[in-house]
């Protein structure tokens, strides 16, 4: 019994997750550089994309440092509509956005500058958690770093 129990989740595994999803839309946003996404999330009227920009061409228009957060707005089918880049003169970047429910958003990442978009650093150069705050225009309403003098 145990051994067709077993059998019946390979084939389950096998065969189970076998779906055939159509592309919508695919495109390509950056520069020069490697630029990468890591969150999306649907708005009103598109997405909002965050991740990570080296480039300072291309889509990306403007680079602050090493690495910047970046914020990518585009309609429904995929169009760029705007972006953004955030950040001071090291290392900065999203992991993750979040919605708010005033209709503002989270983007959280981490940061080793002290200077730019950053505000309040109480431990220049080490690598703290960075969340910054936007409204629906990528605005930046408020920004924190939280962590402590090594790496968070």
């Amino acid at each position: 019994m145990r051994y067709l129990i077993l059998f019946s989740f390979l084939l389950l595994a096998q065969y189970g997750n076998a779906q055939n999803l159509p592309i919508v839309w695919q495109g390509c946003f950056g520069g020069s550089e490697p630029d990468k996404a890591n969150d999306v999330i649907e708005v009103d009227g598109g997405y909002l994309t965050v991740g990570v920009a080296r480039s300072n061409d291309g889509d990306v228009s403007y680079l602050h440092g090493a690495d910047d957060g970046w914020l990518i707005k585009t309609d429904f089918e995929g169009n760029l509509i705007w972006e953004k880049t955030f950040g001071g003169s090291n290392g900065d970047g999203f992991s993750r956005i979040v919605s708010s429910q005033d209709g503002s958003y989270y983007l959280i990442g981490g940061s080793i500058s002290s200077d730019g978009d950053i505000t309040n650093d109480p431990y220049p150069g080490s690598m703290d958690f960075w969340i910054v705050k936007i409204d629906g225009a990528g605005i930046i309403l408020w920004d924190r770093i939280v962590g402590g003098n090594m790496l968070d």
